[in-house]
């Protein structure tokens, strides 16, 4: 596994300050675009130069329905949505795995998208590999918006353990 230790940061401009370059524009590109715009800079300074891009580190963010929600950090340039689901420890029980949301923020703009993990369109779908900054949401099921259970059943047994408590109070003070 490569560490990137050594780089560049993009500034609040959206731009990278290069020694000898100057400022290159990379905010809302992909790393082929970025390469080629060093590329070109670089071409007037260095013959046959190759410029290689690299992230320094993926930041997604997973959230709810998740063993341990949070912030986390990949050093490699793919990261897919399995990948930070199981950085995240997994789906709880109560995930809907049909209706999950990304959501990525595009051009200075926020999108949000919804899949289906139990779908194997995934695989092929522009969601799979995961961009930086994306945040994954992963909904309840129904069962848990109740707020009683972790289950139906469970639900269900919450429910008639307070009703007979509560005729057998009412049973308790009429004698």
């Amino acid at each position: 596994m490569l560490f990137y230790l050594n780089g560049y940061s993009v500034n609040k401009n959206g731009s990278l300050v290069l020694p000898i370059i100057g400022n290159v524009f990379v905010l809302g590109k992909t790393l082929d675009e970025i390469k080629n715009s060093i590329q070109e800079k670089v071409a007037l300074y260095y013959k046959d130069a190759v410029v290689e891009v690299q992230t320094a580190g993926v930041k997604i963010s997973v959230l709810g329905e998740v063993n341990r929600p949070g912030k986390f950090t990949f050093y490699q340039n793919q990261v897919t949505i399995f990948d930070a689901l199981a950085s995240s420890g997994d789906l709880t029980s109560l995930a809907n795995r049909k209706n999950v949301k990304l959501i990525r923020h595009h051009n200075n703009s926020v999108e949000t998208h919804q899949f289906d993990l139990t779908n194997v369109e995934l695989f092929t779908s522009e969601f799979y590999i995961l961009q930086p900054n994306d945040v994954i949401y992963i909904e309840p099921l129904r069962a848990k918006s109740w707020g009683l259970g972790e289950t139906g059943w469970q639900t269900i047994q919450i429910f008639l353990s307070t009703l007979s408590s509560t005729f057998l109070i009412i049973n308790f003070f009429n004698n």
